[in-house]
């Protein structure tokens, strides 16, 4: 069927079909939408013909179902569709309660650095309720639904108004187990004896510190690579190697111990690299921009090593 419409779209059918794929099998199905287990054999049915392709695998009586290719594809397609519009009108709702604040940030950002500063910040600023949305967009993308989104790395070409963070800095970061281990190395040439852990940011790769520190015959080729700077350091805490880590994911697991900054005195400046964005909504509504205000002081006292944030108003 070409030329399909959102006029012509049989969602409630593609709905049933979802949630057949989400739980594995029609009752199931039926339950999470708390309707009759016919009613959704019957929307497959119906979603066959509207489609004009077999999207059920034909079995006998007391075998699982089974979708077939093109009904997997589809199921897929409007389970992401649907999870989409989830997500997007759960914002919207938390938005619309005059004292929540949604702050978007990738996994790594909310993890190592949003996280653990929840409780302060929401004791600080009394009376507002934060939500840290973790989103999976490409660098310098930003979330229109989200009041505010934290950021590290290059500035987007963009209309909505960036404040920065603060510089950071990069630097090895091991477990205290490997650092024991490794008879608590403290010369720089000891990485050359030392398993490496790399993650995809290019900024902190291993090849940028050896040409900017050194040591210069170091072999940025070898050691596991992992998807995230918190898997990374996860896998540092864990002894599994040693990682380049930005200050600012780093800085409470150094603070607590689990991790080491074993050569004190090296580390590769990042300038400007932690920005926060506002969201669409102008001006910015007075929770989130209390918010906006701790987090830019919190940020200025993460870089000037000063006092913590304080939220006004």
């Amino acid at each position: 069927m070409t030329g399909t419409t959102m006029r012509d779209l049989p969602l409630t059918l593609l709905r049933s079909l979802a949630a057949v794929r989400a739980e594995g099998g029609v009752r199931p199905a039926a339950r999470r939408l708390g309707v009759e287990h016919s009613t959704i054999s019957r929307a497959l049915r119906d979603l066959e013909r509207w489609v004009g392709a077999p999207l059920v695998e034909p079995v006998t009586r007391g075998q699982p179902l089974r979708l077939t290719p093109q009904g997997e594809a589809l199921a897929d397609a409007a389970l992401g569709a649907i999870g989409d519009m989830e997500r997007a009108t759960a914002r919207l709702r938390e938005a619309s309660s005059g004292r929540r604040v949604v702050i978007a940030a990738p996994p790594s950002v909310a993890t190592r650095w949003l996280l653990p500063r929840l409780p302060r910040l929401e004791s600080d600023c009394r009376g507002i309720e934060v939500s840290i949305v973790v989103d999976a967009v490409r660098m310098g993308d930003l979330d229109p639904s989200a009041d505010l989104s934290v950021r590290m790395g290059p500035r987007p070409d963009t209309k909505s108004l960036i404040h920065t963070l603060g510089d950071d800095a990069a630097f090895p970061v091991m477990g205290p187990d490997l650092w024991e281990a490794s008879g608590r190395p403290s010369d720089i040439a000891a990485l050359a004896g030392l398993p490496l852990l790399h993650d995809r940011d290019t900024t902190t790769a291993w090849a940028a510190w050896r040409d900017v520190i050194g040591p210069r015959d170091l072999d940025v080729l070898r050691g596991p690579r992992l998807t995230s700077a918190d898997l990374v350091l996860r896998a540092a805490e864990q002894g599994r190697g040693v990682a380049l880590s930005r200050e600012w994911l780093s800085a409470d697991a150094l603070a607590e111990g689990r991790l080491i900054r074993p050569f004190v005195n090296l580390e590769m400046p990042l300038p400007g690299e932690w920005w926060i964005a506002q969201g669409a909504t102008a001006p910015l509504p007075g929770p989130a921009e209390r918010v906006r205000d701790w987090l830019l002081a919190e940020g200025k006292a993460l870089g000037a090593r000063h006092s913590p944030g304080q939220c006004n108003g």
